[in-house]
């Protein structure tokens, strides 16, 4: 076995909450990220080889925990999250992806 060199998320004490496989070569992790006050963190990787690039960090606007994410197909996903800044109300965003971007339609509540 051999291993490629490590790519690092642009924060400190991250805790990973989630990551979900796109396609053979793309994945999506998101995150509560502690140097920005625990908002809601996602960003787009993509594989070649032994290599991982990242895309830019995108956010939710709020303090979120207990993050999911569950592919729709190989550029759709969507992302659950408590958000601690509304009543810890379960919510959940679709997000789509192009190249090492992602857009991100309106969260809505889950009741």
């Amino acid at each position: 076995m051999t291993w490629g060199a490590e790519s690092t998320l642009d924060t400190q004490q991250a805790g990973i909450s989630s990551i979900q496989a796109m396609s053979g070569t793309k994945f999506v992790v998101s995150y509560s990220d502690p140097q920005n006050n625990t908002i809601g963190t996602a960003v787009v990787g993509e594989v070649s080889g032994t290599s991982i690039s990242l895309g830019n960090e995108y956010t939710v606007n709020a303090q979120t925990s207990n993050h999911q994410l569950a592919k729709l197909s190989d550029d759709r996903f969507i992302l659950t999250y408590r958000d601690d800044t509304d009543n810890y109300q379960g919510k959940a965003i679709v997000g789509s992806i192009s190249g090492t971007h992602y857009y991100i339609w309106r969260d809505s509540n889950i009741l």
